[in-house]
């Protein structure tokens, strides 16, 4: 009987998300977003055009937009760190071992 009440939540829940997500879409939000990352565009193109009319010193980062989101968070950095322990102590497991298959061979 719980597994029934449980398996109706989560049906549900994605139809609830499927309905956010598709009123999103027809709403033309990533449209709208879209549209305001080209008028940005096109803003900065004239004003780099701008700058080089008036002979202004020009830095290509004053232009361009960072678009790149930084999704790291502790899990992930500690677990890139274990990562690259596990790395370097293999590497060294695994050379020890063909210096010694080396010495065996010779």
């Amino acid at each position: 009987m719980k597994y029934k009440k449980l398996i109706k939540f989560c049906f549900g829940l994605l139809f609830f998300v499927f309905l956010c997500s598709y009123f999103t879409e027809i709403g033309g939000y990533y449209e709208y977003q879209l549209a305001n990352q080209k008028n940005l565009t096109e803003e900065q193109i004239r004003n780099f055009e701008e700058d080089v009319k008036n002979g202004k010193d020009i830095n290509i980062s004053d232009y361009l937009k960072n678009s790149r989101v930084d999704y790291s968070n502790s899990l992930t950095k500690k677990t890139s760190e274990v990562s690259l322990k596990l790395n370097d102590y293999l590497r060294m497991v695994i050379g020890r071992t063909f210096k010694v298959l080396e010495r065996l061979v010779g």
